[in-house]
């Protein structure tokens, strides 16, 4: 008898411990994003392809409220949902050390542990740097996948506008000049069941990933925000 209560304790905790599992996913774990390509990318510049620099940064509503006489809703305006940012924008006016550290108007104010950076310098990088400049599939090495998997992209108030995921590609044109073009975008990324992943093509960057909206849950969690 007092085996048997304790295997029925054993599997209670092992589920308790599942579902608590689960629960922290749900309300904002770190998400995985895979980056595919085109055999060539960035044709704008060459038509044969060239690399491109990729920022992949999280937006959280806690970007758009006031810090002491800072309102930052003005700082990052251009990152509110419908604003339509594109990739111009972004690299001219994205953080750097010494913006963040004054809370420079002229330059976007997100942390640096939510800017994940494929870029041609390590040092000068503000962010995680997750390795060099992205080539199109043609120019992979041959023991190396055509995919890129990022994971541990921190999320936060996943049913939430203001919650969103940007993926920026650095195209530019013969002359080295960032074009405007569209980011991927993930808004409310409690929508999305499944891993993130976007493509890049020759001149643009497409989201990989069709957001399985659960209108139930979706409903539950308004509600719940409004309370």
């Amino acid at each position: 008898m007092g085996l048997a209560i304790l295997k029925r304790r054993r599997n209670f905790l092992c589920l308790s411990a599942i579902l608590i599992g689960i629960a922290s996913l749900d309300i904002g774990c770190g998400r995985e994003l895979t980056i595919y390509r085109d055999n060539v990318i960035n044709t704008d510049f060459d038509r044969n392809g060239a690399p491109i620099e990729v920022d992949i940064v999280t937006v959280f509503p806690s970007d758009f409220r006031h810090v002491n006489d800072t309102d930052l809703e003005e700082i990052n305006n251009d990152l509110l949902p419908g604003k339509k940012i594109n990739s111009k924008m972004w690299f001219e006016r994205k953080p750097t050390r010494e913006s963040y550290k004054n809370m420079d108007p002229n330059h976007y104010y997100i942390p640096s542990k939510r800017i994940f950076s494929f870029a041609a310098n390590r040092e000068d990088t503000f962010g995680n740097y997750k390795g060099g400049r992205i080539q199109g599939a043609k120019f992979r090495e041959s023991n190396k996948k055509g995919d890129i998997v990022v994971t541990g992209i921190p999320v936060d108030d996943i049913w939430n506008e203001r919650s969103v995921l940007f993926v920026f590609c650095k195209f530019t044109n013969a002359n080295g000049e960032v074009l405007p073009t569209a980011p991927a975008e993930f808004r409310k990324l409690g929508r999305y069941k499944e891993e993130l992943a976007v493509t890049i093509h020759d001149k643009y960057v497409e989201v990989g990933t069709s957001a399985k909206l659960d209108k139930k849950m979706e409903e539950e969690q308004a509600r719940k925000s409004k309370e």
